[in-house]
């Protein structure tokens, strides 16, 4: 019973911050990436403080973005990563970027549990999880998000997984 309150309290929560976001135009301005991705993820420990997660930061370059909307993104996308570790000493996550005729990308990628193939085309459809995940508190709008937020940066992302092995994402 209690699960399934905080359910409903996260999704409450994340429709209200994805239609607060909806309805204010994007302040883009420079960010700092290596000190706001640290930030966030002090956050994310914080929520998860029992996590063997290992951060690994490479190269983040600096994006002209508006704070809001690119906290919401990394801050759903490293949740996930946490979320979804195998719970062993050599999970990690690699947090970095790299500059692109066609701007700048930035990587997250896991050694999670991955997405089964059959799941790949619907976790970025809001309230739709893979099956493997379902186990997890959640409620199926963290990807939406981040794929909506993206597009109204004008920017893309994709996602790659393999089942057991970890899933790469690109922004």
């Amino acid at each position: 019973m209690q699960a399934t309150i905080e359910n409903i309290q996260s999704i409450i929560n994340q429709t209200l911050q994805l239609n607060k976001i909806r309805a204010v135009n994007p302040v883009r301005e420079c960010l700092e990436m290596d000190k706001k991705i640290a930030e966030w993820i002090d956050e994310v420990k914080l929520i998860y403080p029992a996590s063997q997660l290992e951060f690994r930061l490479g190269n983040l370059y600096k994006l002209d973005a508006d704070c809001g909307v690119a906290y919401q993104i990394f801050f759903n996308l490293i949740s996930n990563a946490v979320k979804y570790a195998k719970d062993t000493e050599q999970d990690y996550l690699a947090i970095y970027s790299e500059k692109t005729s066609k701007g700048i990308v930035y990587y997250l990628e896991d050694n999670g549990i991955g997405i089964p193939d059959e799941d790949l085309d619907v976790v970025f459809k809001a309230h739709e999880r893979a099956r493997n995940a379902l186990t997890a508190q959640g409620s199926g709008i963290g990807l939406s998000l981040v794929k909506e937020l993206m597009e109204r940066l004008d920017g893309n992302v994709n996602l790659t997984s393999k089942l057991g092995k970890g899933t790469i994402i690109r922004l």
